[in-house]
């Protein structure tokens, strides 16, 4: 296309070079410098200077709009003081703020992956898009499941597998949509190999093929999933598929450099649903059958989260009641 690519460090590029033309940036700077470690130097923090950067081509541009991404922690850090700071510094140079948290399979996409946008727009205050699944959408249509996205990836006549290591031979006996905490004593478990909670939520988390994934990480550990409910690792293909990356997307790298770049990225639908309507909010069109959020509407998924513990808590204490529990973990039942 006429694309224009400058492949430098953002912290180095002269901003004569960017043309003053564009009329929305889009961008996902890090925010560590905001972090309880390093609010303290806020913007003076060096780790800081890619959201200065980004503030800088705001202004050098006078673009109408922006687009922010960042990870639901941003929300809570510091006690909310660095989401004002954030917040602050694009008020100051003229933008209207909406702040929303977003969960992409909310859009259609098959994870459940929460992060905060930042809409600012230098006229009238721009909406996100209405959910187009799950229990919040209007049509109530149901989220799209692993194995509707990887829809001919998936070869049924797969013999499973056997992943190696430590704990590798733990992943066969864990049901679907669960993960290590199937072998605690809070579920029930007659000889408990972890802890409850003592490891992170995606360690040894095997898909549920009828359900989307839990979020995928850049930078996943050993025995982080999700893995296959064939006892393996995720290869690329797949893993384009739950951020919702079209089939002929190539990524021109070896395996863990696009994992990286894929647990990194703006599931692609969410970013799609986001941009039609701002597009078309910017040219003042009718916004048809892409729908708004109106500043009241709330999302029900921090309540969809809690009943889900709670029901994992009544199972696990339901299992610990058992007198036969040892029959729970019987694979002759």
């Amino acid at each position: 296309g006429n694309s224009e690519i400058i492949n430098e460090d953002i912290t180095k590029i002269d901003l004569r070079k960017i043309n003053k033309k564009y009329d929305i940036i889009i961008g996902g700077p890090p925010c560590q410098s905001f972090s309880s470690s390093g609010y303290r130097r806020g913007l003076q923090d060096p780790r800081g200077l890619l959201f200065r950067q980004f503030v800088e081509i705001l202004k050098h541009t006078n673009a109408k709009a922006f687009l922010f991404e960042n990870v639901r922690g941003l929300l809570y850090a510091n006690g909310g003081k660095a989401l004002s700071e954030i917040k602050n510094e694009f008020e100051k140079i003229g933008y209207k703020l909406n702040v929303r948290l977003l969960n992409a399979a909310d859009y259609g996409v098959p994870q459940f992956r929460e992060r905060v946008f930042i809409l600012g727009s230098k006229n009238e205050k721009l909406k996100f898009p209405y959910p187009s699944h799950g229990p919040d959408s209007k049509s109530k249509r149901e989220f799209v499941s692993v194995i509707q996205a990887f829809g001919k990836k998936y070869n049924k006549y797969e013999k499973s597998h056997k992943l190696n290591g430590k704990y590798g031979h733990l992943l066969n006996d864990i049901p679907e949509g669960d993960n290590y905490s199937f072998f605690t004593a809070k579920m029930g478990y007659p000889n408990p190999i972890f802890g409850w909670r003592t490891k992170f939520s995606n360690f040894l988390y095997k898909l549920d093929r009828n359900k989307p994934s839990r979020t995928l990480q850049a930078q996943p550990g050993k025995y982080s999933g999700p893995f296959h409910w064939k006892n393996r690792k995720l290869n690329t293909e797949e893993l384009k598929s739950i951020q919702s990356f079209p089939d002929d997307f190539i990524f021109n790298c070896g395996s863990s450099v696009a994992l990286h770049q894929i647990g990194n990225s703006v599931a692609p639908v969410l970013a799609n649903k986001i941009a039609v309507v701002v597009k078309k909010q910017l040219l003042n069109e009718k916004i048809g059958k892409y729908e708004v959020i109106e500043d009241g509407f709330r999302f029900s998924f921090d309540k969809r989260k809690g009943d889900l513990a709670k029901k994992t808590r009544r199972l696990g204490e339901l299992n610990l009641s058992k007198k036969n529990q040892l029959n729970l973990f019987d694979k002759s039942l």
